[in-house]
Protein backbone atom coordinates (compact mmCIF):
# COMPACT_ATOMS: atom_id res chain seq x y z
CA UNK A 1 0.00 0.00 0.00
CA UNK A 2 1.03 3.54 -0.62
CA UNK A 3 -0.24 6.13 1.87
CA UNK A 4 -0.16 9.79 0.90
CA UNK A 5 0.05 12.20 3.83
CA UNK A 6 0.31 15.97 4.05
CA UNK A 7 -1.51 19.12 5.06
CA UNK A 8 -5.05 19.78 3.89
CA UNK A 9 -5.13 20.97 0.29
CA UNK A 10 -1.68 19.69 -0.69
CA UNK A 11 -3.16 17.42 -3.37
CA UNK A 12 -3.34 13.98 -1.76
CA UNK A 13 -6.59 13.01 -3.50
CA UNK A 14 -5.66 14.46 -6.90
CA UNK A 15 -2.18 12.95 -6.88
CA UNK A 16 -3.48 9.71 -5.37
CA UNK A 17 -5.95 9.17 -8.21
CA UNK A 18 -3.29 9.94 -10.83
CA UNK A 19 -0.76 7.66 -9.13
CA UNK A 20 -3.22 4.78 -8.81
CA UNK A 21 -4.12 5.13 -12.49
CA UNK A 22 -0.44 5.22 -13.50
CA UNK A 23 0.40 2.11 -11.48
CA UNK A 24 -2.89 0.34 -12.21
CA UNK A 25 -3.61 0.26 -8.46
CA UNK A 26 -6.86 0.72 -6.57
CA UNK A 27 -7.49 4.13 -5.02
CA UNK A 28 -9.07 4.83 -1.64
CA UNK A 29 -9.81 8.29 -0.26
CA UNK A 30 -9.85 7.84 3.52
CA UNK A 31 -12.31 10.72 4.08
CA UNK A 32 -14.75 9.14 1.63
CA UNK A 33 -14.30 5.80 3.39
CA UNK A 34 -15.08 7.46 6.73
CA UNK A 35 -18.28 8.97 5.31
CA UNK A 36 -19.43 5.58 4.01
CA UNK A 37 -18.59 3.74 7.23
CA UNK A 38 -20.22 6.26 9.56
CA UNK A 39 -23.02 7.51 7.30
CA UNK A 40 -22.18 11.17 7.85
CA UNK A 41 -20.03 13.75 6.13
CA UNK A 42 -16.60 14.65 7.50
CA UNK A 43 -18.02 18.06 8.44
CA UNK A 44 -20.88 16.47 10.37
CA UNK A 45 -18.48 14.17 12.19
CA UNK A 46 -16.30 17.17 13.13
CA UNK A 47 -19.39 18.80 14.64
CA UNK A 48 -19.23 16.02 17.26
CA UNK A 49 -15.70 17.19 18.07
CA UNK A 50 -12.27 16.64 16.59
CA UNK A 51 -11.53 13.82 19.05
CA UNK A 52 -14.58 11.91 17.85
CA UNK A 53 -13.62 12.48 14.22
CA UNK A 54 -10.07 11.22 14.88
CA UNK A 55 -11.52 8.06 16.44
CA UNK A 56 -13.61 7.52 13.30
CA UNK A 57 -10.56 8.17 11.14
CA UNK A 58 -8.46 5.62 13.04
CA UNK A 59 -11.24 3.04 12.83
CA UNK A 60 -11.62 3.62 9.08
CA UNK A 61 -7.85 3.29 8.57
CA UNK A 62 -7.85 -0.07 10.37
CA UNK A 63 -10.69 -1.36 8.16
CA UNK A 64 -8.75 -0.84 4.93
CA UNK A 65 -7.88 -4.12 3.25
CA UNK A 66 -4.12 -4.65 3.33
CA UNK A 67 -3.35 -4.79 -0.36
CA UNK A 68 -0.04 -4.02 -2.00
CA UNK A 69 -1.71 -2.52 -5.05
CA UNK A 70 -3.59 0.32 -3.36
CA UNK A 71 -3.00 4.06 -3.03
CA UNK A 72 -4.63 5.72 -0.01
CA UNK A 73 -5.16 9.48 0.24
CA UNK A 74 -5.34 10.13 3.98
CA UNK A 75 -6.75 13.10 5.83
CA UNK A 76 -4.35 15.85 6.87
CA UNK A 77 -4.54 14.94 10.55
CA UNK A 78 -4.09 11.18 10.28
CA UNK A 79 -0.55 11.57 11.68
CA UNK A 80 -1.85 12.99 14.96
CA UNK A 81 -2.24 9.49 16.36
CA UNK A 82 0.88 7.36 16.72
CA UNK A 83 -1.21 4.21 16.21
CA UNK A 84 -2.14 5.48 12.74
CA UNK A 85 1.50 6.13 11.87
CA UNK A 86 2.48 2.68 13.11
CA UNK A 87 -0.32 1.04 11.11
CA UNK A 88 0.62 2.85 7.89
CA UNK A 89 4.33 2.15 8.24
CA UNK A 90 3.74 -1.55 8.99
CA UNK A 91 1.36 -2.05 6.07
CA UNK A 92 2.91 0.08 3.36
CA UNK A 93 4.98 3.02 2.25
CA UNK A 94 4.19 6.51 3.58
CA UNK A 95 4.81 9.43 1.25
CA UNK A 96 4.67 13.02 2.46
CA UNK A 97 3.46 15.49 -0.16
CA UNK A 98 4.69 19.05 0.26
CA UNK A 99 3.71 22.28 -1.42
CA UNK A 100 4.08 25.87 -0.22
CA UNK A 101 1.30 26.98 2.08
CA UNK A 102 0.81 30.13 0.00
CA UNK A 103 0.19 28.02 -3.12
CA UNK A 104 -2.24 25.81 -1.19
CA UNK A 105 -4.15 28.83 0.12
CA UNK A 106 -4.51 30.23 -3.40
CA UNK A 107 -6.22 27.06 -4.59
CA UNK A 108 -8.07 26.00 -1.43
CA UNK A 109 -11.71 26.58 -0.54
CA UNK A 110 -11.44 26.83 3.25
CA UNK A 111 -15.22 26.58 3.62
CA UNK A 112 -15.00 22.91 2.54
CA UNK A 113 -12.35 22.08 5.16
CA UNK A 114 -13.82 21.57 8.66
CA UNK A 115 -10.65 22.45 10.59
CA UNK A 116 -10.16 25.66 8.63
CA UNK A 117 -13.83 26.59 9.05
CA UNK A 118 -13.62 29.55 6.69
CA UNK A 119 -10.34 30.77 8.24
CA UNK A 120 -7.69 29.95 5.62
CA UNK A 121 -4.79 31.38 7.64
CA UNK A 122 -5.39 28.65 10.23
CA UNK A 123 -3.54 26.39 7.76
CA UNK A 124 -0.22 27.88 8.95
CA UNK A 125 -0.99 26.96 12.56
CA UNK A 126 -2.06 23.44 11.61
CA UNK A 127 1.08 22.91 9.55
CA UNK A 128 3.39 24.07 12.35
CA UNK A 129 1.60 21.77 14.80
CA UNK A 130 1.84 18.74 12.49
CA UNK A 131 5.16 19.24 10.69
CA UNK A 132 7.20 16.98 13.01
CA UNK A 133 4.57 14.23 12.86
CA UNK A 134 4.56 14.39 9.04
CA UNK A 135 8.33 14.12 8.90
CA UNK A 136 8.42 11.30 11.44
CA UNK A 137 5.75 9.29 9.61
CA UNK A 138 7.15 9.65 6.09
CA UNK A 139 9.35 7.17 4.30
CA UNK A 140 9.74 9.66 1.43
CA UNK A 141 9.03 13.34 0.79
CA UNK A 142 7.81 14.60 -2.56
CA UNK A 143 7.33 18.18 -3.73
CA UNK A 144 3.77 18.38 -5.07
CA UNK A 145 3.67 21.66 -7.00
CA UNK A 146 2.44 19.92 -10.15
CA UNK A 147 0.44 16.71 -9.74
CA UNK A 148 1.75 14.97 -12.88
CA UNK A 149 5.36 15.72 -11.94
CA UNK A 150 4.75 14.54 -8.37
CA UNK A 151 3.41 11.24 -9.70
CA UNK A 152 6.56 10.76 -11.81
CA UNK A 153 8.74 11.43 -8.77
CA UNK A 154 6.79 8.96 -6.66
CA UNK A 155 6.97 6.25 -9.31
CA UNK A 156 10.74 6.74 -9.61
CA UNK A 157 11.11 6.52 -5.83
CA UNK A 158 9.30 3.20 -5.49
Amino acid sequence: MIYLIGISGVGKTTIGKLLANRLDYDFIDLDSRIEVLFGRSVGELFECGETYFRECESAALRTLPICERTVVATGGGVVLRKTNIRHMRQSGSVILLHRSLNAILQSLDSEDRPLLNGRPNRLYKLYRARQCAYLHAADRRIIARRPARAVKKIVRSL
